[in-house]
């Protein structure tokens, strides 16, 4: 069986749960990683390998989300029309059969997982062995989607033979759906990674205490917040490191402009473990929205292996019950308290024991794992 991979996001983007998925999958079929073609990535539309028994291919694809907003008005236009809509599901197809063809993949032999449901016009053209729907975000939290979109959503949902989501938020909007037997697989960490780094403090990472996020930078945090501690802990360093969203250059310039904020901009997955052993302290400042509440945060599994206390807004109900491990704050003067509390466990054992425990039962391996196993159960059963 070969399995088609379809991402929302292009392999090189953001390193984070789908490659973590696919990378292991691979370990135990052939895996065929399918992301949609768009402007901020080389498309590939004949197979490339990326990897042990892993080969990407781009496919056209509507950018509803896509980051330039006169991309996102013409995409959305075209989309209207339902036979442009069946044109593009027509060139998909084109460029998958050649792809096909060039890895002698025998489509009656087909396991499917599928995070970006846009492709279910051309998912319904296939006949796969096992359909399973990994939902990872509230994709109706991002921004607002055409009423078609959600459609897709529901086809998928009705399609797929097994079906699991991030957290138990996204669980419970599966289920008001009708969707069954919705297993909740949380996301994860590189145990070992994380626990295990060692070197000497990044160059770029300033002197004294640090207070920092690593992650999206993007819209969904609260800006206020993080200028509010910067100011009100003039004795720590307040780094934020991770890819900008262009809507927010200008809240990171002014917060640059207090002496103890820094952005230092993207860094290598494989830099990330470094910089959070450096860390006294890590923050989730994100801000209460649909899209934040379902979200099951890879960051936390990371800096808990790491051995970092995490400090968060409290954006999410299914935070509740890790209470005793992160700070969970509702107000600003909350969270300032917790990050000051916060700043003596980075050298408590005992509760740096508590958060590798954690962290270690929240393996990648160990998640993936769940996933091939409900896709082995199916294929039996077929």
């Amino acid at each position: 069986m070969h399995v088609l991979f379809f991402s929302d996001i292009s392999w090189n983007a953001l390193y984070q749960r789908p490659q973590h998925l696919a990378t292991r999958l691979a370990r135990r079929w052939p895996v065929v990683w399918i992301e949609p073609a768009t402007l901020h990535a080389r498309a590939a539309f004949s197979p490339v390998s990326i990897g042990d028994n892993l080969t990407s291919l781009s496919l056209p694809f509507l950018p509803h989300n896509a980051r330039s907003k006169p991309l996102k008005v013409l995409s959305r236009n075209i989309g209207k029309v339902a036979l442009a809509r069946h044109m593009v599901d027509r060139l998909q197809a084109s460029v998958l059969n050649r792809a096909f063809d060039s890895l002698k993949i025998d489509p009656d032999r087909l396991g499917i997982l599928v995070e970006n449901f846009q492709f279910i016009g051309l998912i319904r053209q296939l006949s796969p062995r096992v359909t399973l729907f990994d939902y990872i975000d509230d994709a109706f939290g991002f921004t607002r989607l055409p009423g078609y979109v959600r459609e897709d959503w529901k086809e998928t949902i009705r399609r797929a033979d097994r079906i699991t989501a991030t957290s138990p938020t996204l669980q419970r909007q599966l289920e008001a759906e009708g969707a069954k037997d919705v297993q909740v697989v949380s996301n994860g960490v590189e145990y070992e990674l994380f626990a295990s780094a060692s070197g000497s403090r990044p160059a770029d990472l300033p002197a004294g205490p640090v207070v920092g996020y690593i992650g999206s930078v993007y819209p969904w945090l609260d800006y206020d917040l993080i200028e509010f501690i910067a100011r009100s802990l003039p004795e720590v360093q307040v780094v934020m490191v991770g890819h900008a969203h262009p809507e927010v250059l200008g809240r990171l310039q002014t917060l640059s402009q207090l002496p103890n904020f820094r952005f230092l901009g993207p860094r290598p997955y494989k830099d990330v473990p470094l910089y959070l052993r450096h860390f006294s302290v890590a923050l989730i400042p994100f801000r209460k929205t649909p899209l934040t509440a379902a979200v099951n945060p890879v960051k936390l599994y990371e800096q808990s292996a790491a051995g970092v206390p995490t400090v968060a807004t409290d954006f999410s109900e299914d935070l509740q019950e890790l209470g005793s491990l992160i700070g969970i704050a509702d107000s600003r003067e909350e969270f300032l308290a917790l990050v000051r509390s916060s700043l003596s466990r980075k050298n408590d054992q005992d509760f740096t024991a508590r958060l590798r425990s954690f962290a270690r039962g929240h393996d990648w391996d160990t998640q993936a794992g769940r996933i091939i196993a409900l896709l082995e159960e199916r294929i039996t059963q077929h």
